[in-house]
């Protein structure tokens, strides 16, 4: 039997005040690094029963008509692609939306961030359309998530007014965020927890990591230039990094030296250069990648200039071989503005 990580709200009253935490000058946790988990023996291109995909994109968007954009959520069948349902931001003050990046928790529940008229996280049933809840966003415009499986807390990335970085941590993934992270030396964009608890982030300012238990950021000096940071992922063995600029997913196993400093040594990397679709890497750039069961699904849209309604595709490839795609998603349907993927596993 599969045991729910997610505890009980009441136990877990949170404080009307949030903690906002500058600098690196914090109380460093021990890092303890994440141990790596043993290779799946199943198939690349099998699912488990009940696995479903969720896409984020933002569809009538336009520079003349901007208050025509909306959020929407599509769901399918995975990795089949077969179409179950979607939602679609349409009604009362949020009537202009844009979708963000998605992750998922281990119980299937699906978190979504977008931004309105205020930044919001959706959260999806593990095979359904329509939200069960929604959080608020009190700081700025919500970017990223990522679920901590042991803890169930979800972090969010959001952009604050003023353009730096804040990571938001919501216990249990519910009400109010209960602590707010920054650092004024970082720029953020990402965030992928581990299976210790620590929370790392990457962006223009590279990676860093919040040491489960810790208080700060602390950088992490990578042995491989990454060309533009995009999702991060611990994918069972090492923390997964998308270069958006190579089109690849380098591979970090992450290190502490005797005297408490980080590195990264690149393990591996795929690439994924050949989507079903038939384009080619310099003309679309990745929005998201997400890593589940021996296979990566990833977003993609047009780059340049593309009047806010750039056209883009989801596709799967094996993992971590990469190469060419074996799945298009939605049977050639093409997204505008994809933004976030995220597979949700059911119980």
């Amino acid at each position: 039997m599969k045991v729910s990580t997610r505890l009980n709200s009441a136990a877990l009253a949170l404080s009307a005040s949030i903690a906002v935490l500058s600098g690196c000058s914090g109380s460093q946790a021990p890092f303890t690094p994440a141990a790596s988990a043993p290779q799946s023996l199943m198939p690349p291109n099998v699912s488990t029963p009940g696995e479903a995909l969720y896409v984020a994109s933002s569809t009538g968007c336009s520079f003349i008509l901007h208050s025509t954009c909306h959020a929407l959520v599509s769901v399918y069948s995975y990795p089949d692609g077969a179409y179950k349902g979607e939602w679609k931001e349409s009604s009362g003050v949020d009537t202009t939306s844009r979708a963000g990046e998605a992750c998922a928790d281990n119980l299937g529940h699906v978190f979504v961030t977008y931004t309105a008229a205020s930044g919001k996280i959706l959260e999806f049933a593990h095979g359904g359309a329509t939200p069960i809840a929604t959080l608020g966003d009190p700081k700025g415009s919500p970017e990223a998530c990522s679920v901590d499986a042991a803890s169930g807390n979800l972090a969010v990335v959001t952009a604050m007014p003023d353009g730096s970085s804040t990571l938001l941590v919501y216990r249990n993934g519910s009400g109010r965020p209960a602590i707010a992270y920054s650092d004024a030396r970082l720029t953020f964009t990402h965030v992928g927890y581990d299976n210790k608890g620590n929370a790392y982030v990457d962006g223009p300012t590279g990676l860093a990591v919040l040491r489960a238990g810790g208080d700060s950021f602390q950088s992490i000096p990578l042995d491989r230039k990454i060309v533009s940071f995009g999702s991060l992922q611990w994918d069972g063995n090492d923390i997964a990094i998308t270069d958006i600029g190579a089109d690849a997913i380098y591979r970090f196993a992450i290190k502490e030296n005797a005297g408490g400093g980080l590195g990264g040594k690149l393990v591996g990397y795929t690439t994924l250069i050949d989507r079903s679709n038939g384009n080619r890497s310099q003309n679309l750039r990745f929005t998201q990648t997400w890593i589940a069961n021996n296979n990566v699904v990833a977003a993609d849209e047009a780059g340049g200039a593309c009047d806010f309604k750039c056209a883009g595709s989801v596709n799967a490839w094996h993992y971590p071989q990469g190469g060419k795609a074996f799945k298009n998603i939605g049977g050639g349907r093409s997204f505008t503005n994809p933004s976030g993927v995220a597979v949700s596993v059911g119980l």
